[in-house]
């Protein structure tokens, strides 16, 4: 009999945790995802996370709070790091503004437990304008990150992509960080 294997998530500033709903989406079998721990500071979206992983024992209410010695490890990480201070719709305070001081906290998780995989998403205006130094002093620190060798701990990636040119009826562009590790 095959050994059923798991799929360990968690994500900071989870929203709805699509990253749960999308791998149920293209086939991953749902007593396959193990979603670890999740974050958010709408009740309404804990409410959802907890309706739609009902196996979730760390469901964080504030990811500036959340001591990450103590956060489980998992396989793949996501953050959705809070638009508004970067987006043309918002003030554009970037991290003047405390939310935009938020994906530190995400970074944070990434040093600390070091999953195999992470992606975090915002708008592209968060590694344009002035943005460009707090982007760009984000990327280092993930960067920086050596194995024992004193090689590369991730391969990094990021792009911008627009969700109408991956086939979803409505233009919404993004940027994407991508970290897979090396070993």
């Amino acid at each position: 009999k095959r050994k059923l294997w798991k799929l360990r998530i968690g994500s900071h500033c989870s929203g709805w945790e699509t990253i749960t709903m999308a791998a149920r989406a293209i086939g991953v079998p749902g007593k396959s995802i193990d979603l670890k721990f999740s974050s958010d500071i709408d009740p309404h979206c804990r409410e959802v996370i907890r309706q739609n992983n009902p196996g979730c024992k760390n469901i964080y209410e504030d990811v500036t709070q959340v001591n990450h010695n103590h956060t489980p490890h998992v396989d793949i990480f996501t953050a959705g790091i809070p638009c508004q201070p970067f987006s043309g719709e918002g003030a554009r305070l970037g991290t003047t503004d405390k939310r935009g001081r938020i994906g530190t906290h995400c970074i944070d998780y990434i040093l600390t437990q070091k999953p195999k995989c992470f992606i975090l998403e915002n708008v592209p205006a968060f590694a344009a304008g002035r943005n460009q130094v707090y982007f760009r002093n984000l990327m280092k620190k993930l960067g920086c990150l050596v194995d024992n060798s004193g090689d590369a701990f991730y391969t990094l990636e990021f792009a911008m992509l627009n969700t109408l040119s991956q086939g979803l009826p409505q233009s919404r562009k993004r940027l994407y960080i991508v970290g897979i590790a090396t070993k």
